[in-house]
This record gives C-alpha cells, sequence and structure tokens, in this order.
C-alpha cells in the first residue's frame, strides 16, 4: 500500500472500481485496455521499467505480472494518491 503524499502506482486489473477501493487512492486512471492479460502486462511491465528510479512511485515490485485473468478487460491503471498541500 503506497503511503499518502503525491504518490503513484502502476497496475493492472479486471475490476478497476475494486483496485481502487483496496488500494484506498484518490484516483484510478486506466492507462491502456486489452482482452488479452499478456498484453497488459507487457504495457504494465514496461510502464514500471521506465519509471523505477522515480521517487514517487510506490509499485513493491521491479517488474509487472502476477495473476492473469483471460476472458475479461484487462486494464492497466495508474493509481495516485494526491498530497493536498499541492491542490
Amino acid at each position: 500500500m503506497a503511503k499518502k503524499g503525491s504518490t503513484f502506482k502502476i497496475g493492472r486489473s479486471v475490476d478497476l472500481s475494486q483496485r481502487k477501493s483496496a488500494h484506498g487512492c484518490d484516483e484510478i486512471i486506466p492507462l491502456y485496455e486489452t482482452s488479452s492479460s499478456e498484453n497488459a502486462i507487457e504495457v504494465e511491465d514496461g510502464l514500471i521499467k521506465h519509471f523505477i528510479n522515480h521517487q514517487k512511485r510506490s509499485n513493491d515490485s521491479p517488474h509487472g505480472g502476477g495473476g492473469t485473468s483471460d476472458g475479461y478487460i484487462n486494464y492497466t491503471y495508474i493509481a495516485l494518491w494526491f498530497n493536498p498541500a499541492f491542490l
């Protein structure tokens, strides 16, 4: 779980509302939509690797992957936590 303050997490899900609730984030934005879990993992992995050293990235893993769910629409998303001092 990310700490509060202007941070972000890149992830993948078939249910964005459930992920937003599970993360407790302020906003979740779908970046990519596909019926292929492999494509969603590839996009997630590429984004995590691109932002690997970003100080506001809160991913625990240095790569994408994990459970897959074919037969559903897969989303690669960015979850955002806002620091109220900057709003």
